[in-house]
């Protein structure tokens, strides 16, 4: 004999059948919300394509700039130092960074204090 639950749930048995039905509900679910998704990508570069607006090369959707190999790969490539403008709390500079069509270089930069980060 089993000692009653006192104050505890007692757990409920899931018939299996049942279980794989919810199971293959969810899958049917996100699956028709992944199919809507890659419709609604799709129909969005169609109007931006028809909007007139101009498709971005590779370098620009991936920020960068492909040049023709040096012709002596093996010298060190030519680097300038970039001065930051200085602002309150200036601590540190991280990897977010990118460059616009316009060739400027854009950088995350951060803050000790709230308010003084970019």
């Amino acid at each position: 004999m089993r000692p009653p639950h006192h104050g505890m749930i007692r757990p409920v048995p899931f018939p299996p059948k049942a279980l794989r039905l919810a199971i293959g509900a969810l899958a049917a679910l996100a699956a028709c919300a992944l199919a809507f998704a890659i419709h609604l990508l799709i129909a969005e570069r169609s109007r931006t394509s028809e909007a007139g607006l101009p498709s971005l090369t590779y370098e620009e959707l991936t920020g960068s700039v492909f040049a023709p190999p040096a012709a002596d790969p093996f010298r060190a490539p030519r680097a300038r130092v970039l001065k930051i403008p200085d602002f309150d709390g200036a601590m540190a500079i991280w990897g977010a960074t990118g460059r616009d069509r316009r060739g400027r270089l854009w950088f995350g930069v951060s803050a000790c204090c709230s308010g003084g980060s970019a």
